[in-house]
C-alpha cells in the first residue's frame, strides 16, 4: 500500500476513534445522557481522569513501542468496556454493579488515552512534515463531526440510535486499523535531544487555556440553557466551522507551530469580553470562544506530532502534553462546579488563566525560535541523507567500467585524465558518465561527489 493511502486510512481511523472517545469520555454527550441525575457521576469522572493520567505516566516511563496489534486490542477493549459501562451504569445502586461500572470507567480512561498517545507517535510515520497541521485539522474535523451527529440524535431523544452510530464508528476504526502499515523503517535517528523547558512551557500554556476552556464551556452551556433557546448540538457547530477555517489556514502556513496561538487567545478573549459586556451576547460569545478553542485543539494535537519530528523522546512528548490537556479540562470543570453560584468568579478565573497563557507565549517563542528555524533544516538534511544512502546502494548496479569512472570522478579527475588512466577515448568516458548519472539518479559530477561524501557519517 502506498504512503498516500496509508495516510488517508490513518486520518479516518484516528478521526472515527477520537469521535467515539469524545462521545463517551469527560462531558461527552453519551456519558452525560446515561448519567443524567446519577449520584455517582463525579466518581466515574474521577476514575476516568485518574486512569487517563496513569496511562500518560506509563507511556512516558516505559516507552512501549506502538504496534498495530496493541493499538487494535486497546481499541477493541475500549469499545467493549464502553458498552459494558453503558449497560450497567443504570443499576449502580447495586454494590457489585457499582464496582463493575467503576472498573469499566477506569479502563475506558486508560485505554482511550493509551490509543491516542500511541496514534500520535504513529502519526510521525503517516504525516508528512509539511502537512502536519492540515492532517490534524482533518482528524479533528472528522472526530467532532461524529460527535456532532451524536449530539443531534440525542437532541431528538434517539439515544439508542446514537449508541448504535457511535459503536459503528468505533468498529469501523478497528477494522480499518488492520489496513495500516505499522512497519517503521530503521534509519539513523538524528533528531534533537528533548528540550524539557520547551516541552513544559508549551504544556503549561495548554494547561492554562484548557482550564479556561473547562470553565467557559460550562458557563456558555448553562447560559444558553437559561435563555430557553438552547439546542444541545448548537455549541459544536461553531467548533466545526473553526476547524474548517483552521484547515484552510493550515494549508496556507503549514509548519508554523505557534501561528495559531495569538489568534486562539484573541478569539477566546473577544468571547469573554462579550460575556462581560452583557449576558445577552452569549450567542456571540459562544461563536468566538468555540472558534478560539477550535484553533487551540489544532495547536495541541499538531504540536505533539511536530515535536515527535523534532525530538527523539516522542513518548514523553505525547504523554506530557496529553496529561496537561486532560488535567486542564478537569480542573476547569471542577472550578465551574465550585463557582456555579458566583458566575463572576468563574469569569475572573478564566481571565487570569488566559492572561497567564499570554504571558508565557513570548517565552515559548524565545526558547524555540532558533529550533523552529533549524528543525526544518535538520529534517530536510535527514531526508537528503536517506536519498544519498539509496543512491549509494545503486552503485552496485553499475558495470565494472562505470564503477572505475565513478571512482576516478571521486578522486577529482577530469574526463581527459580518466580517459588516459583507463586507456579509452574521452567520448567513451562521457558515455560512461551519462550512463552512471542515469543509474545513480544524479545530474552531474558535483552531485556524485555529494552522494559519496563520507563526511556525512552514513
Amino acid at each position: 500500500m502506498n504512503k498516500k493511502a496509508n495516510k488517508i486510512i490513518f486520518i479516518v481511523v484516528y478521526g472515527l476513534f477520537l469521535g467515539f472517545v469524545l462521545s463517551f469520555l469527560y462531558a461527552g454527550p453519551l456519558f452525560n445522557a446515561m448519567l443524567q441525575g446519577n449520584r455517582f457521576k463525579n466518581l466515574f469522572l474521577l476514575l476516568i481522569f485518574l486512569a487517563a493520567l496513569l496511562s500518560c505516566a506509563i507511556t512516558a516511563k516505559f516507552k512501549i513501542a506502538p504496534s498495530g496489534q496493541k493499538i487494535r486490542l486497546m481499541m477493541i477493549g475500549n469499545l467493549l468496556f464502553s458498552i459494558g459501562f453503558y449497560a450497567v451504569v443504570g443499576q449502580t445502586d447495586n454494590g457489585l454493579m457499582l464496582v463493575l461500572a467503576s472498573a469499566f470507567a477506569a479502563f475506558i480512561g486508560y485505554s482511550a488515552i493509551y490509543v491516542s498517545n500511541n496514534l500520535l507517535i504513529v502519526a510521525r510515520q503517516y504525516n508528512a512534515y509539511e502537512n502536519i497541521f492540515i492532517n490534524v485539522a482533518l482528524i479533528m474535523l472528522l472526530a467532532n463531526g461524529v460527535s456532532y451527529i451524536v449530539d443531534v440524535l440525542l437532541a431528538f431523544d434517539l439515544q439508542k440510535s446514537a449508541l448504535i452510530f457511535i459503536v459503528g464508528s468505533a468498529l469501523s476504526a478497528i477494522v480499518l486499523s488492520s489496513k495500516m502499515d505499522f512497519k517503521f523503517k530503521k534509519t539513523l535517528d538524528q533528531r534533537l535531544q528533548l528540550n524539557k523547558r520547551d516541552l513544559y512551557v508549551l504544556a503549561a500554556i495548554i494547561l492554562l487555556l484548557k482550564v479556561s476552556e473547562g470553565v467557559l464551556y460550562k458557563i456558555i452551556e448553562y447560559g444558553l440553557a437559561e435563555q430557553g433557546n438552547f439546542f444541545p448540538c448548537i455549541c459544536v457547530l461553531p467548533y466545526l466551522l473553526a476547524l474548517l477555517a483552521a484547515l484552510y489556514i493550515s494549508y496556507k502556513i503549514k509548519r508554523k507551530l505557534f501561528a495559531f496561538l495569538s489568534a486562539c487567545i484573541s478569539l477566546v478573549g473577544l468571547g469573554l469580553l462579550s460575556l462581560l459586556i452583557s449576558e445577552d451576547y452569549i450567542g456571540l460569545s459562544n461563536l468566538f470562544m468555540h472558534f478560539g478553542f477550535g484553533f487551540l485543539d489544532i495547536i495541541i494535537w499538531g504540536s505533539i506530532i511536530y515535536l515527535t519530528f523534532v525530538y527523539r523522546d516522542e513518548n514523553k512528548t505525547t504523554a506530557t502534553i496529553m496529561a496537561f490537556q486532560i488535567l486542564g479540562i478537569f480542573i476547569g470543570g471542577l472550578i465551574f462546579e465550585a463557582t456555579m453560584q458566583q458566575g463572576k468568579l468563574g469569569y475572573a478565573i478564566a481571565i487570569i488563566s488566559i492572561f497567564s497563557a499570554i504571558v508565557l507565549v513570548p517565552k515559548v517563542n524565545e526558547i524555540t525560535m532558533h529550533e523552529i528555524i533549524s528543525d526544518k533544516e535538520i529534517v530536510d538534511a535527514m531526508r537528503a541523507k536517506k536519498e544519498r544512502l539509496k543512491t549509494r546502494q545503486k552503485y552496485q548496479l553499475l558495470s565494472t567500467r562505470e564503477r572505475e569512472v565513478v571512482d576516478l570522478i571521486l578522486l577529482g579527475k577530469t574526463n581527459r585524465q580518466i580517459a588516459e588512466a583507463l586507456n579509452i577515448a574521452e567520448t567513451t568516458v562521457k558515455t560512461h558518465c551519462k550512463n552512471s548519472y542515469l543509474k545513480l539518479g544524479v545530474k552531474n559530477k558535483r552531485e556524485i561527489k555529494a552522494v559519496f561524501d563520507e563526511r556525512d557519517g552514513l
